[in-house]
């Protein structure tokens, strides 16, 4: 996954950095990705700002022979917690697809009950670390994604992930959150996959569900 991380207004240094990441996976044979589109489609009070920024990216990835390996988009993450408006996030997802056709719409949401857009997504997921897979209750035509937490404080065996997703059809991505630190719900830093033991864990996982060990 290409994620959108940056601070407000640097639009281009996130693009960049984007394609950057996105060459560097290809020429190391990974040619299927997740693009975060939020910080083109929204701003920062989650307030839809239209598509224009969105059709200019993908005319940018199409220049540089990248558009035709992004499979899915994700344009908001967990939009419940953030207070997104279900009929703005459905209108993102449906109009992202009128720019790049045939393309998946992805979203995690959180714990909190309410899933606004869902019945326009394609990949749904739920995060509740340290729980285990959670389960949504999606149309037949709809795919789970599975969110591992592996980072401090949860450290999530990933294996039941795993396994989960071996006898499920309809999983279609299985996450791991999150390699890198990170700050906790509690404002303290945390130590992300690969610096707090798990790797070696998650690794194994990785290479069970991509069986390229």
């Amino acid at each position: 996954m290409a994620v959108d991380w940056g601070p407000a207004g640097a639009q281009e240094d996130i693009k960049l950095r984007m394609i950057t990441e996105m060459q560097q996976a290809r020429a190391r044979g990974v040619d299927r990705f997740i693009l975060g589109t939020g910080f083109l489609q929204f701003d920062a009070h989650c307030n839809y700002l239209g598509n224009v920024a969105l059709a200019a990216f993908k005319l940018q990835l199409d220049a540089l022979d990248l558009s035709r390996s992004v499979f899915m988009l994700y344009p908001r993450d967990e939009p419940d917690v953030q207070g997104c408006n279900a009929t703005e996030i459905a209108q993102a997802y449906n109009e992202a697809r009128n720019i790049w056709p045939g393309v998946r719409i992805g979203v995690i949401y959180g714990d909190s009950g309410r899933t606004p857009g869902i019945d326009q997504a394609t990949d749904v997921g739920r995060d509740k670390y340290g729980h285990g897979p959670q389960e949504l209750n999606l149309r037949a035509d709809q795919h789970l994604m599975l969110v591992a937490g592996g980072a401090s404080p949860y450290r999530e065996d990933p294996q039941q992930y795993v396994q989960y997703a071996q006898t499920h059809a309809n999983v279609s991505v299985v996450w791991a959150f999150l390699y890198v630190p990170y700050t906790g719900v509690n404002g303290e830093p945390e130590p992300g996959i690969g610096t707090n033991g798990m790797l070696p864990q998650y690794r194994t996982a990785g290479c069970q569900l991509t069986m390229k060990c």
